[in-house]
C-alpha cells in the first residue's frame, strides 16, 4: 500500500506541450498552454519472486519472473491570477497484460484554504495512514510482494489496509497543516465504479463510503514524529452466494481504521500501527453455513537504518480475523509474517531491492470446524530491478 501526503509520485522531465495559436479569439488572452507547466515520468519494475508453501495450488513451480509495474505518469498544473493551484495527474498502466490502461486519473484545486481531488485516486484514509511499512526497506516486506505469490486466507487480513475504496471515483479533501495537523475526508458513491463505466447500482460493491483521517507531522531538532488515525465506513452491499444467488438483505455495514506511528532519527525509522475492521467481504465464503463477518484485527511493526544509497532492515504482521456464521463460530484465521530487506540505489534513476519473507498461515480455508481448518506455512524471496525518471 503506497500513501502519500498532499503529494504525487517524484517526476521529471518538464517538456511544454501547446503549440501556439496563429489567430487566437481575443488578443491577449493567454492559451491555456502558456499557464500549464507539464511534466512526464515513469517507472519499470523487473522482479524475481522465488517461494515455498505447503499449499501448493496454483503456484506449483515455486518462483517467477514478473513485470509488475510499469507506468508512464503525466502532470500538468498551473496557477490563476488569484492564486489558486490547479491542474491534473495521469498514471497510464504499460503492463502488457493489463487491461484497464489506466490506473489513476484526478485533478486538483488547491490553495491556503486546502486541497481537493476530484477522480480515480486513494482516499484520504489510505493516504494519510502511517504504519510499520512505511519504514520498510526492500519491497516492503509483508506490504509489497508477498500476497502475489502466496497462498493468504480467503478473506481476513492478508497485509495491512486503511480503507476499501482503492482507486474507485471519488472527492477528497485536504486541510492546510496546522501546529502539525492536518485532516482528510473522501466521499466514494461506489467502489466498483471508476473512470466513466456505468454499473449496476444494486451490485455487491460498497456503496456511500465516507472515509477519512487526522494525523500529525513535526520534527524536534531532528527527532521526525508522523502519528495518525484513520477510519472508512460503507452501506452493506447484497450478499451473493452460491452461482451468484441473492441471500439475504445485507451483510452488514463495513468499516476499517488503522492508528499509527512513525519516528526517526539519525537515519532510523520506526514504526507501527494497529488496525482492524468488520464486514470487508461482500461475498459469501461458504453460502450453506452464512459466513458473512469478518471482524478482525492486525498488527505491524518496521525497523530501518538508511546511510548512502543503503536501507536495510525489516519487520513483521500480524493478523487475526473471527470465523462465524449459522450461530456458530469457528476458529479464527491467524496470519504471521516476518520480514527482512534491503535497498540498494545503484544509480540516479536505478535501484535494487530484495526481501525474505517467512509466513504462517492457520486455518487459511475459513472453515467453522477444528477438522476443516487448513494451514498453509512457507517462505517468499523477492529481488527487484526498479528503473524510474
Amino acid at each position: 500500500m503506497k500513501k502519500t501526503l498532499l503529494s504525487s509520485s517524484a517526476i521529471a522531465g518538464a517538456a511544454l506541450l501547446a503549440a501556439p495559436v496563429a489567430t487566437p479569439a481575443f488578443a491577449g488572452t493567454p492559451e491555456v498552454g502558456d499557464n500549464f507547466t507539464v511534466t512526464i515520468g515513469g517507472s519499470m519494475r523487473f522482479s524475481v519472486l522465488a517461494f515455498d508453501q505447503d499449499v501448493r495450488t496454483g503456484r506449483g513451480r515455486g518462483y517467477r519472473f514478473s513485470t509488475d509495474e510499469a507506468e508512464v505518469k503525466f502532470a500538468a498544473g498551473g496557477v490563476a491570477d488569484n492564486g489558486l493551484e490547479y491542474g491534473f495527474e495521469m498514471e497510464l498502466q504499460t503492463q502488457t497484460n493489463d487491461a484497464a490502461n489506466s490506473d489513476e486519473t484526478w485533478a486538483y484545486l488547491r490553495g491556503n484554504w486546502g486541497e481537493v481531488n476530484l477522480g480515480d485516486q486513494d482516499d484520504a484514509a489510505d493516504r494519510m495512514a502511517i504504519g510499520g511499512e512505511d519504514a520498510m526497506p526492500g519491497r516492503g516486506g509483508y506490504d509489497g510482494a508477498v500476497g502475489d505469490v502466496f497462498n493468504l486466507p480467503t478473506s481476513g487480513f492478508g497485509g495491512p489496509g486503511a480503507t476499501f475504496t482503492g482507486d474507485a471515483t471519488k472527492a477528497t479533501y485536504f486541510s492546510p497543516r496546522f501546529y502539525g495537523f492536518q485532516i482528510g475526508a473522501s466521499w466514494t458513491p461506489d467502489t466498483n465504479h471508476a473512470g466513466g463505466a456505468a454499473i449496476a447500482d444494486n451490485d455487491t460493491s460498497f456503496e456511500n463510503v465516507a472515509s477519512g483521517g487526522l494525523n500529525f507531522s513535526e520534527e524536534f531538532n531532528g527527532f521526525g514524529v508522523i502519528l495518525a488515525g484513520t477510519v472508512a465506513y460503507s452501506d452493506s452491499p447484497e450478499i451473493v452466494g452460491a452461482l451468484g444467488s441473492t441471500v439475504g438483505a445485507d451483510v452488514g455495514d463495513a468499516w476499517q481504521w488503522q492508528v499509527g506511528a512513525l519516528f526517526s532519527y539519525a537515519g532510523f525509522q520506526l514504526g507501527g500501527a494497529w488496525g482492524g475492521g468488520d464486514n470487508l467481504t461482500a461475498t459469501l465464503v461458504n453460502a450453506t453455513a452464512g459466513i458473512v463477518a469478518d471482524t478482525g484485527q492486525w498488527y505491524d511493526v518496521g525497523l530501518s537504518y538508511s546511510t548512502g544509497p543503503w536501507k536495510v532492515g525489516g519487520g513483521a504482521f500480524w493478523s487475526s480475523a473471527e470465523n462465524n456464521g449459522g450461530g456458530v463460530q469457528g476458529p479464527d484465521t491467524d496470519v504471521a509474517i516476518y520480514s527482512i530487506g534491503g535497498n540498494y540505489k545503484v544509480a540516479p534513476g536505478m535501484e535494487i531491492a530484495t526481501d525474505v519473507n517467512f509466513v504462517e498461515v492457520d486455518n487459511r480455508n475459513r472453515s467453522l470446524t477444528a477438522a476443516g481448518a487448513q494451514n498453509n506455512d512457507g517462505t517468499v524471496f523477492v529481488f527487484s530491478t526498479i528503473f524510474s525518471f
